[in-house]
């Protein structure tokens, strides 16, 4: 059983990189709350080393 519950949360940590990349979990957490609910297009432009990321 141990072993069918790792490997759904796998599945989903998967699922959400393969749809959203390396996003960052502040802006995640907006969409979830549906901050951005009228928005097309979201650009995360953060700072640091990390990747710009445009969402459409």
């Amino acid at each position: 059983m141990k072993a069918i519950v790792l490997s759904l949360l796998e599945m989903r940590k998967q699922y959400i990189q393969d749809t959203f990349g390396n996003i960052d979990i502040y802006l995640l957490d907006q969409i979830l709350k549906g901050t951005y609910d009228e928005c097309h297009t979201i650009l995360d432009a953060g700072c640091g080393t990390g990747n710009i990321k445009q969402y459409s």
